[in-house]
This record gives structure tokens, sequence and C-alpha cells, in this order.
């Protein structure tokens, strides 16, 4: 009798279930896999099951290796390999060579290392931000995480699918993956205390009912988190959160703890980023203080990781600096060199973009061409999901005179 059939014989005699069985260390799914022979449990997880089961340690016997599992384990040693080669082109900044050999893989390697390769894949159009393919390929991440009937996966998951849902444009879907990945994370304490964080700042960053609780548990997580990128992305989410409930001195004092943390190494897309984002915060507050410094650091920072759809934002906060110093008329220069027809920019930062030209265009009594940007906008948003954008822009193309 091989150690699946012996365990399944244990286990009904005790009168225990699959879920009873594998407690709090495993899925229902996972005992049934190695009850089947499908997985190879190491001597720890044959010493749990003995526990669980009250028998005498050595009871289950050892785990015989034969011809499938040695199959399996160079199914396991190829898949690997795979992710190694993945995660090295990501760690060099080759990511058009990551997305083209991740395209070639099999749809599946080895139930292990399925997760891990989807992961890989939504991480990498997230790299080359391409948002739209990144939004659709959480779905299949989602997906294994349910097959696996793993609540870590799960919430891990549901982090990626919102921010990616958030920044294509789409509010509705990125809030209820958020909070699907917070509610995770409220119940289930003993998750590896990065990843809940994660979880909290989708949320946060998402908006919508989710936000206020999400940001108390950011706030008290903060002092267990370790230094290092999540950290950062924490007191980010934090200081924009302030600056967003009217308290910019606190928003700045947070988004300067956050700035002493971030580094390429650890994270450079949030690297990248964070500058040009927080000048934003600031000036969305009417405060310019910094901006300047945030925004040289940004175009610096662009160069070393270039992208279409980030450098489209930055063009953006720059104009929204030039309106806050007085020069309309730069603003509206730098936004009209803006090409809007590249497929790598989402409909959502498309639709800011023209927002900002209707209302430099009304401000300057264009009332006919700003009728005409507000529209393009609402419906830029409308095409996004973003359906709150959306309602602004309407209403700002109704607040206009129907003719000069």
């Amino acid at each position: 009798m091989d150690f699946g059939s012996r365990l399944r014989q244990a286990r009904r005699e005790a009168g225990m279930s699959q879920k009873e069985l594998g407690g709090d260390r495993c899925s229902t799914s996972y005992v049934s896999h190695v009850e089947s022979g499908k997985r190879m449990p190491t001597l720890d997880l044959i010493a749990y099951f003995e526990g669980r089961l009250n028998l005498p340690p050595g009871s289950l016997g050892q785990v015989q290796v034969g011809p499938t599992v040695a199959r399996r384990r160079r199914a396991n040693t190829n898949a690997i390999q795979v992710l190694e080669t993945l995660m090295r082109y990501r760690r060099e900044g080759r990511h058009a060579d990551a997305k083209r050999f991740a395209e070639t893989l099999p749809a599946h390697l080895t139930p292990d290392m399925d997760w891990l390769i989807a992961r890989q894949r939504v991480e990498i159009a997230i790299d080359g931000g391409l948002y739209h393919e990144a939004a659709s390929l959480t779905q299949e991440l989602i997906a294994i995480a349910e097959g696996e009937d793993s609540p870590g996966l799960l919430m891990i998951a549901e982090t990626l699918s919102a921010i990616a849902w958030r920044v294509v444009g789409d509010t509705a879907r990125a809030r209820r993956s958020a909070q699907r990945a917070a509610d995770l994370a409220a119940t289930y304490p003993e998750f590896n205390i990065e990843e809940r964080a994660e979880a909290f700042i989708a949320a946060l960053a998402a908006g919508g009912d989710a936000a206020a609780n999400a940001a108390a548990a950011l706030e008290e997580m903060l002092t267990d988190l370790p230094d290092g990128a999540t950290r950062a992305n924490t007191l980010w989410a934090l200081g924009t959160y302030a600056f967003q409930s009217n308290s910019p001195h606190s928003g700045m004092e947070l988004h300067d703890r956050a700035a002493e943390l971030f580094s390429p190494e650890r994270d450079l897309r949030s690297w990248v980023r964070f500058p040009r984002a927080s000048a934003e915060a600031r000036l969305r507050s009417g405060f310019g203080a910094g901006v300047e410094e945030l925004l040289a650091q940004a175009r610096e920072r662009h160069k070393v990781r270039r992208n279409v759809e980030e450098g489209v934002a930055l063009t953006l906060t720059e104009a929204a600096y030039a309106s806050h110093c007085g020069d309309n008329a730069r603003a509206e220069s730098m936004l009209a060199n803006v090409d809007l027809s590249s497929p790598e920019i989402t409909a959502r930062i498309r639709g800011s973009v023209q927002e900002r030209i209707a209302a430099l265009l009304s401000e300057r009594g264009e009332v006919a061409e700003a009728r005409a940007a507000a529209l393009e906008a609402a419906a830029s948003f409308t095409e996004a999901g973003d359906l709150e954008d959306a309602q602004q822009a309407w209403k700002f193309l109704r607040s206009l005179p129907e003719s000069a």
C-alpha cells in the first residue's frame, strides 16, 4: 500500500474529513492530492498528519519514490528553471524578453509551479505598463488560488487584481478585488505581514467604503513592518490618504519618511513613480512646497525606467504645477504635445489629460473647444469603467454655456 492509501485509510478510521486533517497547515485539495499520490508530503508534513491522527511517529511510513514521482520531480526542476529565467530577465530590466519568454510557455507546467508562473506573467505585464493585460491575467491567478482553496494565495491574487484594475480606471472592479483582499488580510492575521499590508494598501488606493478601515489597519501595522519596499509603500499610501483627508502637513511628513526608504534595488517601479505621485498629491491639496524638486527627481528616474503611461502622467503633473504657478499657457502647451494615440496609454489617463485641457480652454474663454475636450474626457473615463470621474466630466460639461 502506498503512502497516500495509508493516509486515506488512517483518516477514515479516525472519522476525520480531509479538511479536518489539513487543519491550518494544508488545504482540502492538497490533502486530496497527497492521498491520490499527486503530491509528495515533506517529512515535516508527515509528522503533522500523524499528530492530527493521534498516531505514533513513523506510523504512516515513508513516501515511496517511484518512476511517476521521479518524473514529477524532473518536471518541477524544469519549471523552477523556467521561473528562474523569468526572474532573471525582470531583475535585469529585460521586460520585453521576459514577456516574450512567458508567452512561449505551455498553459500548465506542474501544479506546484502554475501559480508562480501565472504571478510572474501578471507582474511582467505590470512592469511593462500593460495594465489591461495584467488585469486580465489576474483572473487566471484568482482561479488558481480558488482551485487550491488557499485564502493566502487568493489575497495576493485579489491584491494584484485591484492594482491593475485601478490603473486601468475600472474603479468598481478595483474596489471589489481590494475589498476581498482586505477582508482576507483582516481575517487571517497569521499571514505574512507584508503581504497583508499590500492588500490593505490596495484597498486604500482603490478608495470607497474600505479605505478608512484599510488606513486604520496600516497605521496599526506600521511599527511592525520591517524597513523595505512594503514599509515605504505603506507610508506612501498613508501620506496620500492624509492629503485626501485635508491633512497636508501629515501627508508631507509621511511622504518624506517614505522617500528615505525607497531604492531602485528594493522596488524599482515604486522608486520611479513615487516623486511624481507625491508631487501630484501636494498639488491636489493646493500645496506647491517641494513640488519642483520632486518633479526634477521624477524626470531623472523616468530616464532609468521609461514607460509611456508614466511619461504622460508626469507631463500631466508638470502641467498642473505650471498652472499652480500661474502659467496656464505653458500648461496648455505641455498637454497639447501629448500623443494620446499610443495603445500603451490607458483610457483613464487619456481622460485625465482631456479633462485638464478642457479646464484650461474654459479658463481662457474657448468654450466650444472646452466642451469638445470635456466630452472626450467623459467618453474616455466611461471606456475605462471609471464612472465617478466620468460623472465629474459630465458635470463640468453641463456647467459650460452652450456657446461663447
